[in-house]
């Protein structure tokens, strides 16, 4: 994979981690204005005329033409990814940076998986989907939110 081998984080990274549809775009916005807070006026603010994802790149390739080099990308960045934490390269968890992982919620999962809960009753699909959750498994790999310092891998 190409980011596995051609990404090299830096200790000062924040780097977001989001499921496709989990709210990434209202994510962004977020930390973006956060860690801008001091680099902008209120009018001057380019949140007010481009979407997050212009302000904030993701690493997976096929969005990188629009942040060809993100080593050009003054500290400290912020990335984000759709990827699993389990697929990032090993060198994340090595260097330190700091990641906000968004995971699914039960109502999240009850709400995207329409079809397999129309067989069972809502309550006791409901339970199931908990207890799946709260092992750590959703549909698109770990679940749960963190925000931390990677100190190795989990």
């Amino acid at each position: 994979m190409a980011l596995q081998d051609h990404f090299k984080p830096c200790p000062s990274d924040l780097i977001l981690v989001t499921q496709p549809k989990s709210g990434t775009t209202w994510l962004k916005a977020l930390l973006f204005a956060i860690m801008n807070r001091t680099n902008y006026t209120f009018a001057q603010h380019p949140l007010l005329t481009r979407n997050p994802h212009a302000c904030v790149p993701f690493l997976e390739v096929p969005f990188r033409h629009r942040f060809p080099d993100l080593e050009a990308i003054p500290p400290p960045r912020l990335l984000a990814t759709h990827l699993p934490y389990s697929i990032l390269p090993s060198s994340v968890a090595d260097c330190g940076c700091r990641l906000v992982i968004s995971a699914e919620t039960p109502r999240m999962w009850w709400s995207r998986c329409g079809t397999s809960r129309k067989s069972s009753s809502p309550t006791a699909w409901a339970e199931r989907s908990l207890r799946v959750v709260l092992r750590g498994v959703s549909l698109f790999g770990r679940s749960g939110i963190i925000i931390s310092s990677t100190g190795g891998r989990a």
